[in-house]
């Protein structure tokens, strides 16, 4: 990254207002010459920007944790807060890990702040559930804090929330619904609580942002597939 090898492609990702995913582990310092230019630039900085399995110091595991927050002066800049437990020196919760979170947060505000597994690099080290009750029930971070790292910055900063993609309710013809309750239950996810299903001429939607596998007044007409992303995720992002 070093030069201006990505300068195109960061005035494009400046340009369109595109969240963009940097993975650069220790070694955070390239960005600066492309922040300084687009200090507006939207960046995430992955597995907060600490070096990997293999490449760490057990001695200093948290040495790259201050060129991280030198980041928080740039504020489209947002950090994947993940495999940082893997460093850790304590047994859960892993104050010391809790202690760099901290500092993270106090720099950058935790609506910059979003925990990731990265599952790839702690598997082994601690269980899912151990990384993310460490934070859930820790009393470092107030209960807006703990909303933001663990779901709500993520839909912020990747406007996953925007309403326009939200679902009410999905109505399905009669000739796809088995392959629809199919492909549903086993899909490995449990529907949103906040989509109605309903088979078509059983009942009618009420108001709200309706998708269809047919043409009905007042609702998309989309694929099957996207009807079964609707009711697993509450929201549709693109209808071709």
């Amino acid at each position: 990254m070093a030069g201006d090898g990505y300068g195109a492609f960061f005035r494009a990702v400046m340009e369109h207002n595109v969240p963009t995913w940097v993975v650069l582990p220790g070694r955070l310092g390239e960005l600066h010459p492309y922040l300084d230019a687009l200090p507006e630039l939207p960046v995430v900085i992955d597995h907060a920007g600490l070096l990997e399995r293999g490449e760490n110091s057990r001695d200093h595991p948290f040495r790259g944790i201050d060129a991280l927050i030198e980041l928080a002066r740039c504020p489209k800049v947002a950090v994947k807060w993940g495999h940082v437990t893997e460093w850790s020196a304590k047994p859960f919760p892993y104050q010391d890990a809790l202690d760099q979170l901290r500092r993270v947060v106090d720099a950058f505000g935790a609506s910059r702040v979003m925990w990731e597994s990265d599952w790839t690099q702690t598997l082994g080290n601690q269980t899912l559930a151990e990384m993310f009750f460490s934070i859930k029930l820790s009393d470092r971070f107030n209960v807006e804090e703990k909303a933001y790292l663990l779901g709500r910055t993520a839909l912020e900063v990747m406007r996953w929330d925007r309403p326009e993609h939200e679902v009410d309710t999905v109505v399905v013809g009669a000739d796809v619904w088995e392959e629809f309750l199919h492909k549903t239950k086993n899909s490995g996810r449990l529907p949103h609580a906040r989509v109605e299903v309903i088979k078509a001429g059983e009942s009618t939607p009420a108001a709200g942002r309706t998708f269809s596998t047919l043409r009905l007044p007042n609702a998309t007409t989309v694929a099957i597939d996207k009807l079964v992303e609707a009711v697993l995720f509450g929201r549709i992002a693109r209808v071709d």
